[in-house]
């Protein structure tokens, strides 16, 4: 039988990139507190509709004390203790020397995470973290690309941008049309002056140094895409400027033309699959995408989270287009007996350098960063050992194998330096 702590010990041994996370600098907190930290960075919020509505509204609204808030989590640590929820909490806990979240914990809870503020942890294995910061919602959505473009959001040495564009297609509103304005300093009276600023913000973006885009449209629209309608999308246009509210085909329109132009401009796309924070129904959706994919094949597609919970529509997808690569950010640390069936089927099946295996797709630096890869490392190594005594692949195979999954491949798609 192969030795699963060794071959855990070789992957971490391995360069990784990380291929999403949230935060643009390693010290932004979000204003989060303590409890909040803890909370948002093991993802306790996705499963926020099976716990107790008060501790949940006492820490997301910051209700009460800090140790009301505190008490408040120790109640959502029962629930969700051995889920991956759980699993990464007590992993986060872990490293400031918490086993139990008891009232003695939280005072150590509390000088850890000042600590911390002072001196950030890092996971010496990333020569690279990819942020999906610019043009999220927590760095002012659509108007935030603006600050981007301007230089105000620098990125220190190894981390890069992937920059946010749902907002440039996911369009109902005269609001959001302005935002757009905004972001790319022009006014807008007709679609065709809509689709030049958005044509404007990538390639801004891409002078400014982004390595792909970012599109996560399963937040802020139907999950079912329709083909392009350009009179239809015409129509909607003129509703939304005389303060109506478009009916859809806008929004089918330039989520086509923004993809288009980012093949144009030769960067991947990166897209969310699968579930959202509120439900699992999108992962039902999947095949919407495959018209899209069909209708750019120089544009790669880096599909997040391997549309958890539903494999066999993905695994189809990858099979089906040279230009679809499989990512396991945040899935890889929440749910190994997914992960792993994955790992294996990949394995099997499709071209190695079509996987990218290690996003942490966490709020803030640091700690959240490393239990998730620790997770994913865990997790990738049992499918291998599974290969190896199989007789399917070797030690050497795995080493290979782990190069590729977890940095060589992401260096290749996003060329990185």
């Amino acid at each position: 039988m192969t030795d699963y702590r060794e071959l855990c010990a070789m992957l971490r041994g391995l360069p990784a990139v990380d291929t999403h996370e949230h935060f643009h600098l390693p010290q932004d907190l979000h204003g989060y507190d303590a409890v909040q930290f803890l909370y948002f960075n093991s993802y306790c919020n996705t499963m926020a509709s099976y716990l107790p509505a008060d501790a949940v509204s006492c820490i997301e609204q910051k209700q009460g004390t800090l140790q009301n808030r505190y008490e408040a989590l120790c109640r959502i640590e029962k629930s969700v203790r051995y889920s991956g929820s759980g699993r990464l909490l007590r992993g986060i806990a872990a490293q400031w020397g918490v086993s139990t979240f008891d009232s003695a914990a939280f005072q150590t809870i509390c000088a850890a995470y000042e600590a911390r503020k002072e001196q950030i942890p890092t996971v010496p294995q990333m020569q690279a973290t990819i942020c999906n910061s610019a043009g999220h919602p927590l760095y002012g959505y659509v108007r935030g690309l603006r600050d981007y473009v301007d230089g105000k959001m620098p990125s220190p040495g190894g981390y890069f941008v992937n920059p946010l564009i749902t907002g440039l297609h996911a369009i109902t509103t005269r609001e959001e049309v302005l935002d757009i304005a905004y972001a790319a300093e022009m006014e807008i009276s007709s679609l065709r002056d809509l689709e030049q600023a958005v044509g404007q913000i990538l390639s801004a973006c891409v002078k400014r140094g982004a390595v792909g885009f970012k599109d996560v449209y399963l937040y802020f629209r139907p999950y079912e895409i329709g083909q392009p309608d350009l009179t239809a999308a015409k129509a909607d246009f003129r509703t939304i400027q005389k303060g109506g509210r478009a009916t859809g085909a806008l929004r089918d329109y330039m989520l086509y033309r923004v993809y288009a132009l980012a093949e144009q401009l030769g960067l991947p796309m990166a897209v969310h699959t699968g579930c959202i924070i509120s439900t699992c129904e999108p992962a039902f959706y999947l095949r919407s995408l495959f018209a899209v994919i069909r209708a750019f094949p120089k544009l790669s597609f880096d599909l997040y989270h391997l549309n958890y919970p539903v494999l066999d529509d993905y695994m189809v997808l990858l099979k089906s287009f040279p230009n679809v690569y499989a990512n396991g950010a945040w899935i890889g640390g929440m749910e190994p007996e997914y992960s792993k069936r994955f790992f294996l089927q990949a394995l099997h099946s499709v071209s190695q350098e079509r996987i990218l295996a290690f996003g942490g797709d966490t709020h803030c630096a640091g700690e959240p960063v490393r239990v998730v890869y620790e997770n994913l490392t865990a997790c990738l190594a049992q499918a291998l050992c599974e290969s190896m005594d199989d007789g399917w692949i070797q030690k050497s195979d795995a080493e290979e194998i782990g190069r590729f999954w977890l940095a060589g491949n992401a260096n290749s798609l996003y060329r990185l330096p």
